[in-house]
C-alpha cells in the first residue's frame, strides 16, 4: 500500500486555499495513490518528480 508524505511546503499552503479547491486537491491526491500515473501526469524534464493538475493548480510529486 503506498503511503502520502506531504512536504512541509505543501502541509502549510494546503490551509489556505479555499475549502473547495482544497476538497478537489485532496481528492487529487487520493487518486494519485492508486493509480500515479493518470492522463494529465507529466514527467518533468531533468527531474525524478511528476506533475498532475488539479484545477489551477499543479501537484509535484515522486513515487517508489
Amino acid at each position: 500500500m503506498r503511503r502520502v508524505n506531504l512536504s512541509k511546503q505543501a502541509r502549510k499552503f494546503l490551509p489556505t486555499v479555499p475549502p473547495k479547491h482544497g476538497r478537489q486537491l485532496e481528492a487529487k491526491i487520493r487518486q494519485l495513490v492508486v493509480d500515479p500515473h493518470p492522463p494529465d501526469s507529466k514527467l518533468l524534464k531533468g527531474h525524478d518528480c511528476w506533475r498532475a493538475t488539479s484545477g489551477e493548480y499543479r501537484i509535484v510529486y515522486e513515487y517508489d
